[in-house]
């Protein structure tokens, strides 16, 4: 499978969103296409930091932006926090 469902909570809109992440992206890619989307989703009310990162929510590890997907611990299920 090319793709895997993670939950992520955005602080600064104060919810929750399942999506659908790519495996083969950099997690910084990723990050991108989630503040982009989710900016669109809520009219333009994201709230992040100047330099957005995921972290793992039950361990809170930040992802490095320029590894690839694949190579973390993200799977089907994960909690993931947008920062």
């Amino acid at each position: 499978m090319d793709k895997v469902l993670v939950e992520i909570y955005v602080p600064g809109m104060e919810q929750e969103f399942d999506m659908w992440l790519p495996i083969h992206k950099k997690i910084g890619n990723i990050v991108n296409l989630l503040l982009k989307s989710l900016s669109e989703m809520s009219e333009n009310n994201v709230i992040t930091s100047d330099a957005p990162l995921l972290y793992n929510r039950e361990s809170a590890y930040p992802y490095s932006l320029n590894l690839m997907l694949k190579d973390t611990d993200i799977k089907n299920g994960t909690k993931l926090i947008l920062v």
